[in-house]
């Protein structure tokens, strides 16, 4: 979250929180991997166990899990700073054969500014979907996709200068960001469009 600084009035409070979503291309694996085992590595690496839980369901040893990020651990408002992971193996049918897939969605938001994606946040995130897909082998692609999903307080649009974005017009246009994830030779890069 974004807040105005210096002398602020009840009527020029602005802030908003950023989302990230991140989308694995789908993969075809030689054997399925054990979805639930990856993502309680993850919640015991990466998330506050106090303000965590982790999800199993279904037979074919999917998961999901939702946690605090430790990133924002030290943040009293609980609504932010989430992760949400849901880690799929899944069966797909072509004209003659059966191959085995692994999908990936990711959801998190933040309290954290970041004017380059490619800072702390992201960063960690590359950790998590490392340690989500370490048993996966080769390359892999993931969407980036970054935007505020709140802005709140009165301030905005009066061209009230205290704060980084005046507008929601600025905001959205400066924050709001895609890209891709890619894990070539075990070595993660984000990669943003202009």
């Amino acid at each position: 979250m974004k807040v105005k600084g210096d002398f602020v009035t009840n009527s020029s409070s602005t802030c908003f929180v950023l989302k990230f979503n991140c989308y694995l291309k789908e993969k075809v694996i030689k054997k399925e991997i054990d979805c639930q085992k990856n993502l309680e590595s993850v919640f015991e690496i990466f998330c506050n166990n106090g303000k965590s839980h982790i999800d199993h369901y279904s037979t074919d040893i999917s998961g999901s899990l939702l946690g605090r990020y430790i990133v924002d651990e030290d943040n009293e408002m609980n609504e932010y700073g989430i992760i949400s992971i849901e880690l799929i193996n899944s069966e797909k049918y072509t004209s003659d054969k059966l191959s085995k897939t692994v999908l990936l969605n990711l959801e998190a938001t933040s309290l954290i500014l970041n004017e380059n994606p490619g800072e702390l946040y992201t960063n960690k995130l590359i950790e998590i979907l490392d340690e989500a897909l370490k048993d996966v082998e080769g390359n892999l692609e993931v969407l980036f996709h970054q935007f505020p999903s709140e802005v709140l307080g009165d301030g905005w649009d009066t061209g009230d200068p205290m704060g980084q974005y005046t507008t929601k017009y600025e905001l959205f246009k400066k924050e709001t960001k895609i890209g891709r994830m890619t894990r070539v030779k075990n070595k993660w890069k984000l990669e943003l469009k202009k």
